[in-house]
């Protein structure tokens, strides 16, 4: 069955890796069609690629820049923040991009066009890599080759993988589902076959995986599902523990690939070990579970809906085999808590709950396995349909994220169903506003001031308050309600503030050109940091009433003891709009 399930040719894959090249083509390039200042090296993906140019542009690890960003002082010395394996990935496309550019005369500078071109290719090569490996461990639970090829598509155009296959391409969450999808490949097959040789190739890309993302460890629990039944999985593993030869084979394979981390914080650092997530951690005692799978700031299920019909998919599943649907449902659980607990649980600008592309290639098994099962004509143009109206909303909302109409950042209900249906960048772009910046990890906290102006505390001043309000702004009113604080002793702790504010516009649109402006000065009046969003976390508000809005906002910089936080609305518009402060907290993080 498995071979003649694979006998599928390469029509397919070839039109589905033309269907993704065009679609990077399509969001990547600009309005005139020219890739000629192409940019995909950017973001986190700039990160992992600084392994490369440090060693083959630069020549040295030693004397990385810190910019506390990717590269952070350790020791007062710059180490990479990230881990290597997706950089190691990256490696040959970057020769490649190295040597067309020394061909051509270009820079040999790493982000010069070939090299972009390079990194495009190389997203390509392991979403086809991941493809290869999914189809083929579909076909090895006797899925039907229809059913292979819907789901195929569905994994890039149905879900946010698509946004990271074709847009944020040098992240690494393509090259997890390529190691992932491989892993349980050979996985699969060592339950199947016992073979040593699929034994050492499940401990390769297991060690990979590692490399890449330490935290998709997890998809060790992923084994008793590939195995597919108990009986199975309890013969492997006891066999396996009677081949102490063979294990030890598997895990020096593992720590081999696992040195690769610790010879390159040697050579960075001086030392073995670095936690090079300095100042960041989980928290396992309040994982948001529920906000990472239904939120509308990133919520998995929100952004990728095409993994509800899982719920149909374990109902089916629960019925013929309860081994495989509690295993595969435990294994889902501790995936989304491990993630869910880390302290920024979205992962900072992202579309959608981005870690959980890395492990499509065993989510969407229960889908495969489901849809194995409702083959007929009816049913399956039922299932086209799905995927089709799905993978029109992942483009339509990539499209709005590539222009600014959804935000990567600060996202909630509210603003998602207002960008929904809108395409036009020249109506609709950066029109969402608010912050709601997440608390950066910490282990305690105090509070450094709460209050609002009618406390009349000397921290804040305000022009033509009316009634309720703490201030009425007019066309004629362009700066207002402003509040000052000058930090006392400080030792090292961040700052972080919380203000809750309500909004009546007397007009339609009136507050939505009106700015809340952060600024943080030292003691010599050097600006440190200077900010501003919009108080309104989208247009269209309703007349005549009052409507809350709550901001957060993490400040970045050193803040030292005397600096001086200020912040201050800004009716840039001149619009007539009244505004009442409900609460203000200035927090300490320690």
């Amino acid at each position: 069955m498995l071979n003649s399930a694979l006998n599928i040719r390469s029509s397919f894959i070839w039109v589905l890796t033309l269907s993704l090249a065009l679609v990077q083509y399509f969001f990547l390039s600009d309005e005139s069609w020219s890739i000629a200042g192409l940019e995909v090296i950017t973001g986190d993906g700039r990160g992992y690629y600084d392994y490369l140019t440090s060693i083959f542009i630069d020549g040295d690890l030693t004397h990385q820049q810190i910019n506390g960003r990717y590269i952070l002082s350790v020791d007062g010395v710059g180490v990479n923040k990230y881990y290597a394996g997706t950089a190691l990935l990256m490696l040959p496309f970057f020769l490649l991009g190295m040597f067309i550019a020394w061909l051509t005369g270009v820079p040999v500078d790493g982000f010069s066009l070939p090299f972009q071109l390079s990194m495009c290719l190389a997203a390509l090569t392991y979403a086809m890599g991941g493809v290869y490996f999914f189809r083929r461990l579909l076909a090895s639970f006797d899925v039907k080759v229809w059913a292979i090829n819907v789901l195929s598509f569905a994994a890039f155009f149905a879900t946010n993988m698509l946004y990271y296959t074709a847009y944020d391409l040098t992240a690494s969450h393509v090259y997890s589902f390529f190691a992932i999808a491989a892993f349980a490949w050979y996985a699969r097959q060592y339950f199947l076959a016992h073979e040593a040789i699929d034994l050492l190739n499940l401990a390769f890309w297991f060690g990979i995986t590692l490399l890449i993302r330490p935290v998709n460890a997890l998809v060790i629990f992923a084994l008793p599902f590939l195995a597919g039944d108990r009986s199975t999985f309890l013969h492997t593993v006891r066999a396996l523990f009677k081949n102490v030869g063979a294990l030890v084979t598997a895990a020096m394979v593992i720590v081999g690939l696992g040195l690769i981390q610790l010879m390159l914080y040697k050579l960075q650092s001086g030392n073995w070990i670095v936690w090079s997530y300095a100042g960041e951690g989980f928290y396992f005692h309040r994982p948001a579970f529920f906000a990472f799978l239904f939120g509308f700031k990133r919520g998995w299920l929100i952004y990728s809906p095409f993994f509800l019909l899982l719920i149909p998919a374990l109902w089916k599943m629960m019925k013929s085999s309860r081994w495989m649907s509690i295993s595969w449902i435990s294994y889902l659980l501790l995936s989304v808590y491990g993630l869910s607990a880390w302290w920024s649980w979205h992962y900072g600008g992202s579309y959608g709950a981005r870690p959980m592309v890395d492990l499509y290639a065993i989510l969407l098994l229960p889908i495969g396995i489901w849809l194995n099962k409702n083959g007929s004509q009816i049913r399956q143009r039922i299932i086209v349909i799905v995927v089709a109206v799905f993978s029109l909303l992942t483009a339509a909302q990539v499209h709005q994220m590539k222009h600014g109409i959804l935000s990567a950042w600060h996202m909630n209900a509210g603003k998602y169903f207002w960008a929904f249906g809108k395409y036009d960048a020249d109506k609709h772009a950066h029109q969402l506003g608010g912050r709601d910046d997440t608390m950066p990890y910490h282990k305690r906290s105090k509070t450094l001031y709460a209050g609002t102006p009618k406390d009349r505390d000397g921290h804040w001043k305000a022009r033509h308050a009316q009634g309720e309000a703490d201030a009425v702004f007019t066309p004629e009113l362009e700066f207002s309600l402003g509040y000052s604080y000058v930090f006392g002793t400080l030792a090292g702790e961040r700052i972080f503030i919380e203000l809750e504010v309500e909004s009546q516009e007397y007009i339609a649109g009136s507050a939505t050109g009106a700015f809340l402006v952060i600024e943080l000065k030292a003691v010599d009046g050097k600006t440190k940091r200077y900010d501003a969003f919009r108080i309104n976390e989208h247009p269209g508000l309703s007349l005549d009433h009052w409507h809350s809005m709550h901001y957060a906002y993490s400040i970045e910089e050193d803040v030292k003891t005397d600096d001086q936080f200020k912040m201050y609305i800004w009716n840039k518009e001149k619009g007539a709009f009244a505004l009442k402060v409900k609460a203000c907290r200035i927090l300490a993080l320690e």
